[in-house]
């Protein structure tokens, strides 16, 4: 049997998990905690209780902790205080936790889930659920089948809490000067790259770029749905006509004449790059401008997908989970309780983050919030047909390190097949190293 090498502090970390969660000699153990059955369970108290909340993978600001977690809370259980404590530089979430600073919750990515519990950082919720006869069928199912693919036993590891949504960004000003038509909703990577060369053209020494990805290559394939990793196997996948598929869209609108250079959303908000493929984060950023009195000419589409397959793109689901190494479980529940109800969810929806609820008054109400979503194209986001996001190996920071490199590889001209061969070689290398008998 193979054993990772990367996991050898978690796996020193066990005897400390072991003995906080309850474990007694010759019981078999598990990364992921248990509880009481429901009739054993102690009640949750009245007294004051500080939850510590962590962060990883996906960001939230301050502000937003406060308004769509810490205050509905307190509003609702005035006895518990939720606080979100951010690790500090240098400060890795292994060795927090080789510290025995553990968090009672987490917010992250669904891709954080594998990380999380190999660090005993996760609870079954299943037995809280019947506790507090908490009513999952109000949840999409998509986030739900989500949470579910990274279950062994049908544990439920996670709670999803909020949906992002990948997005295409356009600059209005730049399709007027150039008297082009604006993006549209639906279009396939062909017809998104056939419209950026129309508007990647150089005016009066004024260089504009027509398109470009605004998160590295690695996660942007996500949304084109490629499987990386074959668990199976033990390596990395990337020679298949899918991954050929996809890394051939991005050297042909990186080939584009003057459209070689990385799109950034400060290019964007300058005026120098016509579309920018990207997801929701950057909403906030744009309705600061707005704020702050300077806003952008710009509105949005969905991003483009397959010809074949129009509108499918990935989940990427924001959720909370129960550490298990809280000693106030019930409490957690409760907040997961609070901030995934209607109330919370509305106000969540209201500034710009899609709720996990199937109630269609809570989508009517995105965005409303933001000044700067005032007649933009809301309804985007909501046209997708959402397929669970691919499941996180230990080895995705590897893999994704080298498929980044061969998208920068192909744009110096080497070959796309070779610059898949040569990245997946290097990946399954260094994943061998770190594998021992």
């Amino acid at each position: 049997m193979k054993v990772n090498r990367w996991l050898s502090s978690a796996m020193l970390l066990a005897t400390v998990l072991y003995a906080v969660t309850g474990c007694s000699k010759g019981e078999e153990t598990s990364s992921v905690s248990t509880v009481p059955t429901t009739e054993e369970a102690p009640p949750s108290s009245s007294e004051p209780v500080t939850l510590i909340m962590y962060q990883v993978g996906s960001g939230i600001e301050d502000n937003e902790f406060k308004e769509i977690i810490a205050d509905p809370v307190k509003k609702k259980y005035p006895n518990i205080t939720v606080e979100l404590q951010r690790l500090q530089q240098g400060t890795t979430l292994e060795s927090a936790v080789a510290a025995q600073q553990y968090p009672d919750l987490i917010f992250a990515g669904i891709l954080d889930v594998n990380r999380l519990k190999d660090l005993g950082l996760v609870t079954d919720l299943n037995p809280y659920i019947k506790k507090y006869k908490y009513d999952l069928s109000q949840l999409q199912t998509s986030t739900t089948d989500m949470v579910a693919k990274y279950s062994d036993k049908g544990e439920m590891l996670a709670m999803p809490f909020t949906l992002g949504f990948p997005i295409m960004y356009y600059n209005k000003d730049i399709f007027d000067k150039l008297a082009v038509p604006y993006p549209k909703d639906g279009m396939s990577w062909e017809e998104t790259i056939a419209l950026a060369k129309r508007v990647t053209v150089n005016d009066n020494g004024t260089q504009y770029q027509g398109f470009d990805n605004g998160v590295a290559f690695a996660r942007l394939s996500l949304s084109m749905l490629q499987d990386k990793y074959d668990a199976k196997r033990e390596k990395a996948q990337l020679t298949t006509p899918g991954w050929a598929r996809v890394l051939n869209y991005f050297k042909e609108w990186r080939s584009i004449p003057g459209n070689s250079e990385p799109g950034t959303l400060k290019m964007f908000q300058e005026g120098k790059l016509a579309m920018k493929a990207d997801y929701n984060g950057a909403l906030a950023q744009f309705e600061d401008m707005a704020k702050k009195g300077d806003p952008l000419n710009w509105d949005m589409v969905t991003q483009p997908t397959f010809s074949d397959q129009p509108y499918v793109v990935d989940t990427p689901l924001q959720i909370l989970l129960m550490s298990g190494t809280s000693k106030h479980k019930d409490e957690v529940f409760k907040v997961f309780e609070v901030v995934t109800g209607k109330e919370s969810q509305l106000n969540l929806s209201k500034n710009a983050r899609p709720s996990v609820l199937k109630d269609a008054e809570v989508q009517k109400v995105f965005g409303q919030n933001f000044q700067s979503l005032k007649g933009k194209n809301i309804a985007a986001p909501f046209k997708y047909k959402y397929s669970p996001i691919n499941v996180a190996s230990r080895y995705d920071d590897i893999i994704n390190k080298y498929i980044n490199s061969a998208s920068t590889q192909v744009v110096k001209g080497v070959d796309v097949n070779t610059a898949l061969r040569e990245a997946e070689e290097a990946a399954n290398k260094e994943i061998q190293s770190m594998l021992v008998k």
